[in-house]
């Protein structure tokens, strides 16, 4: 357990940072806890000064407010370079939600499974205890959002508590990101590299989360910016196609030959860019490509008899029928790549 130095990424702290901090030290189960003062202002220098006394905690200062993931990068940074030999690094919240207890149990677990990245789940779902609105109905939404493109079921996708392994924390620093959103692409990038361990946590709301620095509306939009670039690349290579196809029918007025070329082209681009870029295939090439072609040969047979019946039966014309036979079939492809294409065996 000595072989994980734990980050606190904090801007604007109250007692209650000292208060863990303190705790921490005490039970003497981190190798070394580096604070980092996310540009709280010099009316908060008491507060870091008191903390840096101790021998076992280095306090680092930014000049400006970061966010939460500049300022866990920045710790990161000076962990990997000054601590060379750790074996992981625990990351956790200086508001008091997460309890000392909690972190040793995480530390404890990835001492355990040291090539796992391991999370402090809180129990959003619980009656008895008092959740604000907000954090309930924004983490049970971005938990099915989650599950719907990565296929992990996790009811706590904010959680701060999270112990990484070195080679994940390495690539955690890369990361573009830096605020709320930060929190969920690192998510990703973990399971994408890694395993991911889930260990149930106290799930503390103290004064209905007052202190809390989340702003539900752009936070919001800065967290779901990640699943939306996800998704990008499927909607280039449907207007890809889609244009492709109009331009060929407007040439030759043929649905099926405008349709197959379109198809193809539009069917290769988006094979290379959803293995590498949005699923993350780490499968047989063949067989992907295999599975992928017989899912495009279904999914055009769909598209075709769409066009056929919405230009016959209802009077649509084919360009307008295409747009509305597309969204049903992206629907359909989405779902067929995750679960049978692409899909990790670890899931």
């Amino acid at each position: 357990m000595k072989n994980v130095v734990g980050i606190v990424p904090a801007y604007r702290p109250d007692f209650k940072l000292s208060e863990t901090v303190h705790a921490i030290v005490e039970a003497d189960f981190l190798e070394h806890i580096v604070i980092v003062d996310d540009g709280s202002g010099a009316s908060y220098d008491d507060i870091f000064n008191g903390l840096s006394i101790d021998n076992n905690v280095t306090v680092l200062h930014l000049a400006v407010n970061s966010g939460t993931g500049g300022a866990i990068k920045y710790g990161l940074q000076y962990v990997l370079y000054h601590y060379p030999d750790c074996k992981g690094v625990v990351t956790f919240d200086a508001d008091g939600q997460h309890a000392p207890d909690d972190v040793k149990k995480i530390v404890e677990c990835f001492t355990e499974m040291p090539d796992k990245t391991v999370l402090g789940v809180r129990d959003f779902y619980s009656p008895e205890i008092n959740i604000p609105l907000r954090s309930r109905f924004g983490n049970r939404m971005t938990e099915l959002v989650f599950y719907a493109f990565t296929g992990v079921k996790l009811p706590d996708t904010q959680t701060g508590l999270r112990c990484y392994p070195r080679k994940i924390a390495e690539m955690v620093t890369q990361l573009l990101h830096s605020r709320y959103e930060f929190q969920l692409e690192a998510l990703m990038l973990a399971v994408d590299k890694s395993a991911l361990e889930q260990v149930k946590i106290k799930t503390i709301y103290e004064d209905n989360n007052k202190r809390s620095h989340f702003n539900p509306v752009l936070d919001s939009i800065r967290i779901y910016m990640v699943f939306f670039r996800f998704i990008g690349a499927s909607l280039f290579c449907s207007v890809l196609d889609y244009a492709i196809f109009s331009l060929l029918f407007l040439l030759h007025g043929t649905v099926l030959s405008s349709l197959v070329i379109s198809r193809v082209i539009s069917v290769m681009v988006n094979f290379v860019i959803n293995r590498q870029k949005v699923f993350n295939g780490k499968g047989h090439f063949f067989t992907q490509g295999v599975k992928f072609l017989l899912l495009a040969v279904l999914l055009f047979a769909g598209s075709y008899l769409g066009i056929s019946f919405a230009r016959k039966y209802l009077g649509w014309s084919p360009l307008f029928s295409k747009i509305v036979v597309e969204v049903g079939m992206f629907i359909v492809s989405f779902l067929a790549q995750r679960v049978w294409i692409f899909a990790r065996q670890d899931r």
